[in-house]
């Protein structure tokens, strides 16, 4: 066995370049919800604010190498 040093940050820590990086990988997993109307929505990552993605992030736990690669997770 041999042991790594993984260098890992959270999504606020990301430069602008990286932090487009993920929201690009996140378009290929959008959410489903419902609206007010009981009409099937889908809802992306890159339409939220920042703050909504920093405290998606957060939330889940998420960390990403420097180049914006989810490094944990699903």
């Amino acid at each position: 066995m041999k042991i790594l040093k993984i260098h890992g940050y959270r999504f606020n820590e990301l430069t602008k370049k990286a932090q487009q990086q993920v929201i690009y990988d996140f378009y290929d997993m959008p959410f489903d919800s419902e609206d007010d109307n009981g009409n099937v929505v889908w809802d992306y990552f890159g339409d939220w604010s920042k703050d909504e993605q920093i405290q998606y992030c957060l939330e889940n736990d998420y960390y990403f190498n420097e180049y914006g690669t989810q490094i944990n997770g699903e």
